[in-house]
């Protein structure tokens, strides 16, 4: 009757996916750890669950330091699991709400759970880990996107950056992101030269973007110039051909043996986080950039697809070299900047823009936007603001396609709220086409009229942003206050720190708009108008008159 009994639930487990059986194919692994309520001994068990299927009890099966232990294992791929944690047949459930585990890598979900509390954690929260560090040369600096291919026509990339690099000192940003400077895989390729997301080999450089030698030129001349200098990091995946492709198969995401090409993105292998080996190797190669070529920081490609516990690791690591700015190409995950990074990605703020251009409203419409900022960053932590960049460029639209005759105000937007504005190359001379990805398609930094213009407006946004601590990063800056005033047509919103203030207005139509606001008497006071210079006293209620199309920013800090 015994065996009767454990052939049906193993035959049940099949039916769910769930696999005991140990001739079947695990496909994916997934671990939950919970650690029920103090002072409760109640028997706590699994209702798991996939979308659409049925669903199974699973009974924890260990305990760790942590609490209770249960490994799942299924004979398919998983990519998304609703669970319970219940006592018996429903008479008791923890939380109010169904949780569930969704970040898959390589075939591999690891969660914690704490008894009463509703967050799935994706790292034991019961290690303290330390928090992400800015550094001080940091903490008033724009940042400037390099796209090494299109920068110049020049055989030598690098060299041509570092000719440019007076320029850019006028300009005021003081940090250079380079994108992805190494060489890129041939196999998969897409277009003539491929995606330089498609990384070949992590120690080595691209032979089209110069030498090793021309890079630490570049970046010697920067640090003489006052910049600090970071580099594009690609670790969610490697090129088809990547050397580790060959000399380390295993460190990939396989299935019969196979190498897997990310399911999007065909050119590329996903990598394979539950390996310790590769994770080691990884790291290592990100050291070697800042021992060996003085890189100042990384901005981390598609860093969602990596497990935060890889990215605690690697800064850590990183930072015990020197001071580093890590910057996450995510804006979902902000468990993210709990550690590893002091900024992540704006893309909800730009969205928010986007979809303002394109569909008008009124100050409530970006008052959501707004609200996230305030609420969802950490202390210390902050968005990277941008109108564009190399992803919206190349494939959503150049700012004048997605934002027409907002540029100048959202540019204004994204240079005062809190967070790292960012410039794009050919941005700050008015470049209106899309770059190619995958060919030479070179800037022409041709100088007229309009250009020399538009680089002076976002000159003299870098040097507000630059010289008004209450604008600075993180906890250097002051804090966002909305001003909602009298017209919707109008977004008005103050920052301070210490004696260091700013209001701004942005006019949201074509038309002339006046917006009647209360600073309060703390906020009062004398006042620089970007616009013209001029010296005015502001009341702690006040009139803004702000033209058509047009913003007008007040500052404690005169910028010329």
């Amino acid at each position: 009757m015994r065996k009767v009994a454990l052939l049906v639930i193993s035959t049940l487990l099949m039916v769910f996916g769930v696999t005991t059986l140990s001739n079947a194919a695990v496909q994916t692994t997934v671990v939950i750890h919970y650690q029920p309520a103090a002072g409760n001994t109640d028997d706590w068990s699994l209702w798991i669950w996939e979308p659409g299927a049925q669903g199974a009890t699973r009974n924890f099966d260990g305990t760790d330091a942590f609490g209770k232990v249960a490994t799942l294992e299924f004979d398919h791929v998983v990519t998304d699991l609703g669970f319970i944690v219940k006592v018996g047949s429903f008479s008791k459930k923890d939380g109010t709400i169904d949780r569930s585990i969704r970040n898959f890598v390589g075939g591999r979900a690891e969660v914690w759970v704490k008894g009463g509390v509703s967050t799935v954690f994706q790292t034991d929260p019961s290690i303290v880990l330390p928090k992400p560090v800015m550094p001080s040369w940091a903490k008033d600096a724009s940042i400037y996107e390099v796209n090494l291919r299109q920068f110049s026509s020049s055989s030598s990339k690098f060299a041509a950056v570092q000719s440019a690099l007076p320029r850019l000192k006028r300009l005021g940003v003081k940090i250079l992101w380079l994108m992805p400077l190494h060489p890129i895989s041939v196999e998969g390729r897409k277009g003539t030269l491929g995606s330089p997301y498609a990384v070949q080999n992590y120690l080595e450089v691209n032979p089209e973007y110069g030498t090793l030698a021309d890079l630490k030129s570049l970046v010697n001349a920067a640090h003489a110039q006052g910049f600090h200098v970071i580099m594009d990091w690609v670790a969610n995946h490697t090129g088809l051909d990547n050397v580790w492709t060959v000399e380390h198969p295993e460190w990939y995401t396989l299935v019969n043996g196979v190498i897997q090409p990310n399911v999007d993105w065909t050119d590329v292998a996903d990598l394979d986080f539950s390996n310790s080996e590769m994770r080691t190797e990884m790291i290592d190669a990100m050291k070697y950039w800042v021992t060996e070529v003085g890189i100042d920081g990384y901005r981390c490609d598609f860093s969602g697809g990596v497990p935060t516990s890889f990215w605690n690791e690697a800064s850590a690591e990183l930072r015990a070299l020197k001071p580093l700015f890590m910057l996450s190409e995510n804006d979902s995950d902000f468990s993210q900047l709990d550690s590893a990074f002091v900024s992540n990605y704006g893309w909800n703020l730009m969205s928010a823009m986007n979809s303002f251009a394109s569909s008008g409203g009124t100050n409530m419409d970006l008052y959501p936007a707004l609200a996230r900022i305030k609420s969802q960053y950490p202390g210390g932590t902050f968005p990277m603001t941008f109108i564009t960049n190399h992803d919206e460029n190349s494939w959503n639209g150049t700012e004048y396609e997605r934002l027409g005759a907002y540029v100048r105000r959202f540019s204004a937007l994204s240079f005062t709220l809190p967070g790292m504005p960012l410039i794009y190359n050919g941005q700050e001379i008015g470049l209106n086409r899309r770059l190619e990805f995958f060919e030479n398609d070179p800037i022409s930094w041709k100088t007229t009229a309009t250009s020399t213009a538009l680089t002076e407006f976002y000159r003299k946004l870098v040097a507000l942003k630059t010289k008004n601590a209450a604008l600075w990063n993180g906890s250097y800056g002051g804090a966002l206050t909305i001003r909602d005033g009298s017209n919707p047509f109008v977004l008005s919103y103050s920052r301070a720190k210490g004696t260091s203030k700013v209001i701004v207005s942005i006019n949201l139509s074509s038309k002339t708009q006046k917006n009647k606001i209360s600073i309060g008497n703390s906020m009062a006071g004398y006042y620089y108008d970007f616009a013209t210079g001029k010296k005015v006293k502001l009341a702690s209620s006040l009139t803004v008159t702000v033209p058509a199309n047009g913003f007008v920013i007040y500052s404690t800090t005169q910028v010329k």
